[in-house]
């Protein structure tokens, strides 16, 4: 399994958990991440904030004066592009107990105060066969969230524990946001000048019955599932003059899948 959680990393091999840190996500260049536990679950600990983003090669002023043949590390140093260059990064988190396993306590949960973030686009998939339990926030601008329940193993009848009540709980402090955005692009003239691009909501995708019959979506009071639309104002050359014009981006839209019923 796997805990993510502010200042550890290692893993204890008598509980077969590997633990991360927040920052895990962010060393390497990578578009996407993608975590199947098999034995203890995964856990975002309370109060940790998972902030999904690429490093990248930042190429120094000079770089366009270096021979053929300069090293890449001569070029430029890693670093974070600006927020309106930087790419998507998403994110996977799967339990799907191994065929060995018959604890059914263990499950994909997010703890109160804790938080996934992702640059505008970006896909976030939560998955179990057991349970899942959302009390922090996805936030996933313009992208796709997705919490499902699997069907077990069947090969061994234990696993596909029949008197198990499988369920996707969103807490009283469970925010799915997956709403329009206005991403600003700096005005490279120096005009102050109103200039990006607005985004239209993404999709938030709850469903508990994949693969077999099985499953309840429970909303706790204060959760919020968020796709709403936005409206921003940019600044539009139209010849010689400069229009102000108001950019709509639709609202998104929610699936919702239960086999054995909601409590919204």
């Amino acid at each position: 399994g796997f805990r993510i959680e502010n200042g550890v990393k290692g893993t204890d091999a008598v509980t077969h958990t590997v633990y991360l840190s927040p920052d895990f996500f962010e060393r390497g260049g990578f578009s996407a991440y993608n975590l199947t536990a098999t034995h203890t679950g995964i856990t975002i600990a309370h109060d940790t904030d998972v902030r999904l983003r690429a490093m990248s090669r930042v190429l120094g002023q000079q770089f366009a004066l270096q021979p053929t043949g300069t090293a890449l590390n001569q070029l430029g140093s890693l670093g974070f592009l600006p927020d309106y260059q930087q790419q998507a990064v998403s994110l996977g988190l799967v339990f799907e107990r191994d065929k060995s396993i018959f604890e059914n306590t263990a499950r994909v949960e997010m703890e109160s105060g804790s938080s996934i973030h992702t640059n505008p686009g970006a896909s976030v998939s939560l998955t179990s066969d057991t349970n899942l339990i959302v009390d922090g926030t996805i936030a996933a601008p313009a992208g796709n969230i997705q919490l499902k329940l699997i069907r077990a193993n069947t090969e061994d009848p234990q696993l596909a524990d029949a008197s198990l009540t499988k369920a996707i709980r969103l807490g009283p402090q469970g925010r799915l946001l997956a709403g329009a955005v206005y991403q600003p692009i700096p005005d490279g003239a120096g005009r102050g000048l109103r200039l990006g691009t607005v985004r239209d909501g993404g999709k938030v995708a709850i469903a508990t019955a994949t693969g077999e019959r099985k499953g309840y979506f429970i909303a706790s009071p204060g959760s919020r599932i968020d796709v709403a639309g936005t409206t921003q104002t940019l600044d539009v050359a139209q010849g010689a003059s400069i229009t102000p014009i108001g950019v709509n981006g639709a609202a998104g839209s929610i699936d919702l899948t239960a086999a054995e019923g909601m409590v919204l």
